[in-house]
């Protein structure tokens, strides 16, 4: 109830009453008034509407990966496709001695994201069986 007597418009005034506001009626917008508009969180609606693609847009484009195989954006086969890298990685790293510390350490690292996948779907497992 205090949320609504403090709103600039109270909520027993009708649109006639707050059209016709009295000069002399002081209406306290709060913090909001005082942010100038440049600065407000929210986007403009027509700005949304229009907006020109600008270099970070076309720099987020080129760097976005392109899928050549969209059912990797399913959990289980991304998860498999995961794990094979990480032995793929492990292959390779067997064969190139010249490369094998940088190899290594990119299957450490995709070793660890395989880890964490696993404990996440632990952690899941045992809330959903309560």
């Amino acid at each position: 109830m205090s949320r609504i007597q403090n709103t600039p418009f109270p909520m027993d005034r009708g649109i006639d009453k707050i059209l016709r506001l009295d000069e002399d009626e002081k209406v306290d917008v709060g913090v909001a008034g005082d942010i100038s508009p440049a600065f407000s969180p929210v986007k403009p609606r027509l700005e949304q509407l229009y907006a020109m693609p600008n270099l970070e847009d076309y720099i987020a484009g080129q760097l976005a990966p392109s899928l050549s195989e969209p059912s990797l954006l399913m959990p289980s086969r991304f998860n498999r496709a995961l794990r094979e890298g990480e032995q793929q990685l492990e292959l390779e790293e067997e064969k190139d001695p010249r490369n094998a510390r940088i190899l290594r350490a990119a299957r450490r690292l995709m070793h660890d994201q395989v880890a964490l996948r696993d404990l996440v779907q632990m952690y899941r497992s045992a809330l959903l069986k309560g």
